[in-house]
């Protein structure tokens, strides 16, 4: 199980420490055939994992593909990393 913190417990700026409150809980289900896609503002990028173990980055300029899980599906990593 992960954890998150939605804007209205921080407002707009998200702290780089933690914070005086209790984060939402989020929970993410992988299937055995899905790919994870990590994407961290910070770095301007995304982590891609797959089921086969293979791993692979993108950049900010750089776009996710759905692969084999939504076939034809792209969005451009910008898109995700705009305020």
């Amino acid at each position: 199980m992960r954890s998150s913190i939605g804007k209205e417990h921080v407002g707009e700026q998200v702290p780089d420490t933690f914070g005086q409150f209790a984060s939402d809980p989020a929970v993410e289900i992988v299937s055995p055939g899905d790919s994870v896609w990590l994407i961290n503002p910070k770095l301007q990028r995304a982590t891609v994992y797959r089921a086969d173990g293979s791993v692979s980055v993108v950049r900010a300029d750089g776009a996710l593909d759905g692969e084999a899980v939504l076939p034809g599906f792209t969005c451009p990593l910008s898109n995700l990393l705009q305020d």
